[in-house]
């Protein structure tokens, strides 16, 4: 059981490695506009993967999740500070972004996350941004065509929704650390 400022959070671990948690609901908020989310990021416009428009997301912490069309362009990242403190509006906001193209073949999608900590700076602990974007993968059309039937399936299994937020338990094994 993990005992954190968004509320106590339980967590199983499995055979095979994934760790399994249960925060609290995930409220997927508004959208960011694909230019000024392709701006955030450094990137042009069409580095954006439009199957999965970016958006405003919270299980405690808040995230901005941003998909990009390659595994070159989210190595390319890089926040623009300015940007990003007009984004943020003064709060503390997460930049998640994501590719599905992985790193390697037991994956399904990169990520990079940057957190602000003394300026911006890449946080591969993603417990907390992990399970915002299971929700957010569950909620998107795009999402669930490109998953696999065993990811599908278990997120599926794992998920509840309500009118105005889905609960779930997110798994993760760090497979680039």
């Amino acid at each position: 059981m993990l005992d954190l400022a968004a509320g106590r959070v339980p967590v199983t671990f499995e055979a095979d490695g994934i760790a399994w948690m249960e925060p609290p609901p995930v409220d997927l908020g508004d959208a960011l506009d694909a230019p000024r989310a392709a701006a955030l990021l450094s990137l042009e416009a069409s580095d954006l993967d439009l199957r999965y428009p970016s958006r405003f997301a919270t299980v405690g912490p808040w995230f901005v999740l941003i998909g990009v069309r390659t595994l070159d362009a989210l190595r390319r990242i890089a926040v623009d500070p300015t940007l990003y403190e007009d984004v943020a509006a003064g709060g503390w906001l997460a930049v998640f972004a994501f590719a599905e193209e992985p790193y390697n073949d037991d994956a399904s999608f990169a990520a990079r996350m940057l957190i602000p900590f003394n300026g911006l700076r890449e946080d591969p602990a993603t417990g907390s941004a992990n399970t915002v974007f299971a929700a957010y993968l569950a909620a998107s059309a795009s999402a669930a065509r490109s998953l696999s039937s065993r990811a599908s399936k278990s997120i599926a299994h794992r998920a509840s929704t309500s009118t105005s937020s889905t609960r779930f338990a997110s798994g993760a094994r760090c497979t680039r650390c």
